[in-house]
């Protein structure tokens, strides 16, 4: 269970506990009226009745109190699908920034490339927003959703693997923050857009990619490589290798981005194929007006603590007006 206002909860503890005092202080005076009235003559049957109608009414009161506190911190629990008329676009753009990108077999580099795919998109889609997320080994959020291509194309312009710190590849992480940017609830058409060569060295891509199926955020999977595989030269023109003072070559793991695509029924393309980007736009295009899907949501739970503490409060006031042994 969740709540909206969770701060009324603890407003809710302390009214409950001023309650249950007050409760208290009004049973001590019950019986010292009772035993007044009856000149401290044997009254052990009626304080008997006195005190299991007070702990009885006591419950009921504390439990109506309760769930108007409750409910007015706005529960949920639960989930429920609903149908929604999407139009517009939410495109999550999640880039690969790890030093993989610096291979020139995509020329001129396969990040440049990335960079001037997005750019097309960035143009020929002027009325969507578009978010953008880059990782290594971890993954940060340059722009939230936004429609201002201005501030998307300076962020584009300025992609490099110094952006992180974190070595290795991480997609996972890129997909899950790239999930994050995507608001809940929205009647517009989500999808990621993913460009990478493929090599994941840690995360669980499967994982990711299938919270994302989950959320029906269909993954746009363009792998940015070639299968014959590149030296990669960092832009002081030296030539990455591996511990044995081997250079290092990368290749496209296709299967891996395709996977990913498949199972969140997207598309998977490469961005050498001479259709790569028409078969992106026509995708994109085809669900930004008219779309019908089914976004699951919390159900809100207010209105039935609200019943709750009708139906308590009801309860508490027949304790205390129905008559017990003809006495209280």
């Amino acid at each position: 269970m969740t709540f909206n206002h969770p701060a009324v909860i603890g407003f809710t503890v302390i009214v409950v506990c001023l309650v249950f005092l007050l409760q208290v202080f009004v049973l001590i005076k019950a019986r010292f009226d009772l035993r007044m009235l009856l000149h401290e003559q044997n009254t052990r049957a009626v304080e008997r009745v006195l005190v299991w109608k007070w702990m009885l009414a006591t419950v009921f009161l504390l439990l109506s109190t309760a769930s108007v506190g409750v409910a007015l911190a706005g529960p949920e629990f639960g989930r429920r699908a609903i149908e929604r008329n999407r139009s517009g676009l939410d495109i999550s753009v999640v880039i690969d920034v790890s030093r993989s990108m610096y291979a020139s077999d995509i020329e001129p580099s396969r990040l440049l490339a990335s960079r001037d795919f997005v750019a097309r998109l960035l143009t020929d889609l002027p009325d969507s927003r578009f978010s953008l997320t880059v990782f290594r080994g971890a993954a940060s959020r340059l722009l939230p959703l936004t429609r201002d291509d201005v501030a998307m194309q300076y962020a584009l312009q300025a992609l490099s693997p110094d952006m992180i710190t974190t070595p290795g590849t991480n997609i996972a992480d890129g997909l899950r923050e790239g999930r994050a940017a995507i608001p809940s609830g929205s009647n517009r058409f989500a999808a990621i857009l993913l460009l990478s060569d493929g090599e994941s060295l840690t995360g669980d891509d499967r994982a990711a990619a299938r919270v994302l199926a989950d959320a029906r955020i269909p993954v746009l999977a363009v792998g940015v490589g070639s299968m014959e595989g590149s030296t990669i030269r960092l832009p002081d023109g030296e030539l990455i290798r591996d511990v044995s003072g081997n250079t290092v070559e990368s290749v496209l793991d296709e299967n891996n981005l395709r996977r990913m695509a498949e199972l969140t029924q997207g598309v998977y393309v490469r961005i050498d194929e001479p259709d790569a980007y028409d078969t992106i736009r026509r995708y994109l295009l085809a669900h930004r007006e008219g779309d019908v899907a089914f976004v699951e949501e919390a159900v809100r739970r207010s209105s039935s603590f609200a019943g709750l503490s009708v139906v308590f409060l009801f309860m508490y006031l027949s304790v205390r007006v129905i008559r017990w042994r003809n006495l209280f």
